[in-house]
């Protein structure tokens, strides 16, 4: 006898640790239980969840079309989780990846390849950037250094806007916080 819609939605909430809320929207829809169970032998529960409700579904409802519908297949869902979670983009980039995923069917690797959106994870380019950043920026140091914690998000703000979004984050906030801290 097959797995009913409840009977599913409690083995997510149990073994994938979804909430309720997810788990019900992914049962709904015996394909969109498919599409996720294929995703979440690739990937966590909760990134492939995350990005099947919030952003394939949200594209999906508003032109009123169904998964099986979507140009984004469980294969391309997992390629753009995968280049998520070894760094190649980061989440910002993968919204734009997605997009373009979702408008053209083009794989995950062939949208970042052609539009160059592979994240910069070079310390060394990071690290020249943070420097312009912080000289073209000295004001802003000094106040940093005398207490306006804050600014530390601006530091972040303009090395990412110089890079266009593709620096890889962690990297970026570490090497700000070693060259302020000198």
């Amino acid at each position: 006898m097959p797995e009913l819609p409840m009977q599913k939605r409690d083995r997510y909430i149990r073994d994938f640790k979804l909430n309720k809320y997810d788990a019900d929207i992914l049962v709904a829809d015996r394909d969109v239980a498919v599409y996720f169970e294929e995703v979440v032998q690739k990937h966590d529960a909760k990134l492939a969840a995350s990005w099947i409700v919030c952003d394939l579904f949200a594209r999906l409802n508003k032109l009123g079309i169904g998964i099986n519908e979507s140009a984004v297949k469980a294969g391309d869902m997992i390629q753009l989780l995968d280049l998520i979670v070894d760094k190649t983009i980061s989440g910002k980039i993968a919204k734009q990846v997605f997009g373009i995923m979702f408008e053209s069917g083009k794989s995950p690797i062939s949208i970042v390849d052609e539009y160059g959106l592979k994240q910069l994870d070079d310390s060394n380019s990071v690290s020249v950037i943070v420097e312009n950043v912080l000289e073209n920026n000295r004001d802003k140091v000094l106040q940093y250094k005398q207490g306006k914690e804050k600014l530390f998000g601006y530091f972040v703000g303009q090395v990412m806007k110089e890079t266009q979004g593709k620096a890889n984050p962690e990297l970026v906030n570490s090497i700000i916080r070693e060259k302020l801290q000198k």
